[in-house]
């Protein structure tokens, strides 16, 4: 389309040149002419033949004319009828044979005026003649007049000038409108063959795309209605499908935090209570641990103290008497101290860290048992009716089961980097009270006092110190007695 409107365009420029082109070559004709026979009707008294000449002249340029006319008339009659196919360049092929059309009666006003000037020029022909009958020295008029001619002559030139050229654009416009129209050729045969120009591609392609057009419509409809369908009811389904969602999340949540509020109460004495009970029976664990080593230290000194008797038995059985036998006693006793003393010294300390786990024990059960009563002791404490009461109680109860899990049972555990051996407790304790006694010595009005414990402990040391020697002697005199009954 883009293409037939710039022939369309270039057609009508054409025309408009053509157009201007005559216009210009008459209106100069006109004047010339105009001015040439003011000239020749000043001048040319005795030019009768040269009038006569310029009439023939100009006869055949009103013919030339005429034929130009006619020509410009049939090409404007060709376009009209190939423009009124197409209903948009009605418009402008109207304008274009009116145009002609003016053309044309311009053409026709300015022939009539040629055939004017022509009958004027005989008018004035017949006046030279009478004027030459009575005047003999014309020949500069008829010079002048001859010249005149040789312009019209010119003039004539220029208007088959512009005529070649009319009709070198009217055949240009022949060409162009063949391209655009197509042709019909006839062969030898007398079969009329038919080509095509643009227009009727243009027209072929045109009518393809409106099919194309029309049958995309009629599919986009379908394809519009068809799909729109299918998503309003996707869209339906997936609503649907999304308020029942909403709907059974909100009723599964709502349910979640009925349950959560329900056992929040509840969380922290469960929490609690089960941190209480798992401490609980690792010291129930630890104590069946220790119970059953202390009862293996007890069957170990046991069965250490049975050996003394059991070698006395021996001996017996073998022959000796009883009172041979039992000057042995005091020393398989010594020689069996280094088994006795670690043992006994493992039962006391399983003893105490028994004591120990039992103290656990049972502070891990009372807690316990407050964190899980807590709860229902809390439900009886709402179900009061009085608020004074209600909010006492509560706080009570809340005060108590904070007091009581404040509590470490690691205060329980005294003196647990110390030895549990006897004797080094022993020691442990003099040398404490030693230094006590040095800091107590120091305080003015107190170092009697210091004075008076350092003699009594001192005192009290050497006592022990005689009944360790005077058992220690008692010992050994029996050994001696033993070892001389023996020699004897």
């Amino acid at each position: 389309m883009d293409k037939f409107d710039n022939e369309k365009k270039h057609i009508w420029n054409k025309f408009a040149d053509i157009e201007r082109l005559i216009d210009e070559k008459f209106s100069t004709l006109e004047s010339e002419i105009l001015k040439s026979a003011s000239e020749a009707q000043r001048d040319a008294n005795y030019s009768s033949r040269k009038v006569t000449e310029y009439k023939n002249r100009a006869l055949e340029s009103k013919n030339e004319a005429i034929k130009t006319s006619e020509e410009i008339l049939i090409i404007k009659n060709k376009v009209t009828n190939e423009f009124i196919i197409f209903q948009d360049t009605v418009t402008n092929a109207s304008s274009l044979a009116s145009d002609a059309e003016k053309l044309h009666s311009s053409a026709e006003i300015k022939i009539k005026e040629l055939d004017e000037w022509i009958e004027c020029s005989q008018d004035k022909y017949s006046s030279i003649s009478e004027i030459l009958e009575k005047y003999t020295d014309l020949e500069n008029i008829l010079e002048n007049t001859v010249s005149s001619a040789n312009l019209i002559q010119t003039n004539s030139n220029k208007v088959k000038s512009i005529v070649t050229s009319s009709m070198e654009l009217k055949n240009k416009i022949d060409e162009a409108y063949t391209e655009i129209y197509g042709f019909e050729e006839e062969d030898e045969d007398g079969n009329i063959s038919v080509n095509e120009g643009k227009l009727a591609l243009l027209e072929n392609v045109y009518e393809e795309l409106n099919e194309k057009i029309s049958t995309l419509d009629t599919e986009l409809s379908k394809y519009k209605k068809t799909n729109t369908e299918e998503l309003n009811s996707i869209i339906s389904t997936s609503i649907n499908k999304i308020d029942k969602f909403i709907t059974e999340k909100e009723e599964l949540i709502k349910s979640i935090e009925g349950k959560i509020n329900s056992l929040l109460p509840r969380a922290l004495t469960t929490g609690l209570s089960s941190a209480y009970q798992a401490k609980k029976e690792a010291e129930e664990e630890n104590y069946l641990n220790l119970s059953k080593t202390f009862v293996k230290c007890i069957l170990g000194l046991m069965a250490i103290s049975l050996i003394p008797i059991g070698i006395n038995i021996f001996m017996v059985i073998n022959g000796k008497e009883l009172t041979e036998a039992l000057k042995d006693t005091p020393q398989v006793i010594l020689g069996l101290l280094p088994a006795y003393l670690p043992i006994m010294w493992l039962a006391i300390s399983n003893n105490k860290k028994i004591n120990l786990s039992k103290r656990l024990i049972e502070e891990y059960t009372h807690k316990e048992v407050l964190s899980k009563t807590y709860e229902g002791l809390s439900t009886q404490i709402n179900n009061i009716k009085e608020e004074i009461s209600h909010s006492q109680l509560k706080n009570k109860l809340l005060f108590n089961l904070l007091d009581v899990n404040a509590e470490n049972p690691g205060k329980l555990i005294s003196n647990y980097d110390k030895s549990d051996h006897p004797l080094m407790e022993v020691l442990d304790r003099s040398s404490q009270l030693a230094t006590s006694i040095e800091k107590l010595s120091k305080i003015p009005g107190v170092r009697k006092v210091a004075q008076k414990l350092v003699e009594k402990n001192t005192h009290q040391l050497k006592e022990q110190d005689s009944k360790v020697n005077e058992a220690i002697d008692s010992l050994n005199d029996e050994k001696d007695l033993l070892d001389d009954n023996q020699k004897r």
